[in-house]
């Protein structure tokens, strides 16, 4: 078995006095996407943010390439493994300044973007002098993972990346990111409610229940 890039052990998480899930365990190798699934409520995001190192988990462990993600740097950290919300955050006023802003961060001061052409997202050659008050919903989704792959993370941690796009659109956007899981250590853990996208990522199921 190859070495996980990302792991997690017996995770418990809790909402108030609500325990949406525990003893949740997972092993995630280059190349794979694990595609996360369960009711409404029950803790999906939550569990994305978890190991984004953005919230705690009750109890249990986040190993990054072999390592607790507790003595790790947290922005080296979020560098590598980049928390995608479902509903886009987007700065500035145009989709070039959106584009920009990780580069006002300290933390991406010497990053080098990587060159990836609008048109592989369904997006206009154009589309970085819009504004971005102009787009529609599906527009600001597409800009935010375009966005996200610019940055060039070893794990996206993706969170119903393409809810608001037509299905023309979302098979052209589930193509590039199983071209991109091809990538030298690369891999992606994936919120839907479609059981059928799930499958064509080739993903490994991992279902949030309660206990």
């Amino acid at each position: 078995m190859n070495p996980s890039l990302l792991s997690g052990h017996h995770l418990t998480l809790k909402m108030g006095d609500r325990t949406l899930f525990e003893d949740c365990s997972f092993a995630l190798e280059a190349g794979m996407c694990l595609g996360l699934s369960g009711p409404s409520g029950q803790g999906k995001s939550t569990f994305l943010k978890g190991l984004a190192g953005l919230i705690p988990f009750a109890s249990g462990q986040v190993k990054y390439q072999q390592q607790d993600i507790a003595s790790l740097e947290k922005p080296h950290y979020r560098k590598q493994v980049l928390y995608v919300p479902q509903t886009p955050q987007l700065q500035g006023s145009s989709v070039q300044e959106a584009l920009d802003y990780p580069l006002s961060l300290r933390m991406y001061r010497h990053h080098t973007m990587q060159e990836i052409a609008p048109e592989a997202l369904g997006l206009p050659a154009n589309i970085s002098t819009q504004r971005l008050q102009h787009l529609s919903g599906g527009e600001r989704q597409r800009v935010q993972l375009w966005r996200a792959l610019r940055l060039n993370p070893t794990i996206l941690l993706l969170d119903e990346p393409t809810s608001a796009l037509d299905k023309t659109t979302q098979e052209q956007v589930e193509s590039l990111l199983r071209d991109w899981l091809k990538g030298s250590q690369k891999a992606c853990v994936w919120i839907s409610h479609d059981t059928l996208q799930l499958q064509r990522m080739g993903s490994t199921l991992l279902y949030l229940h309660t206990p």
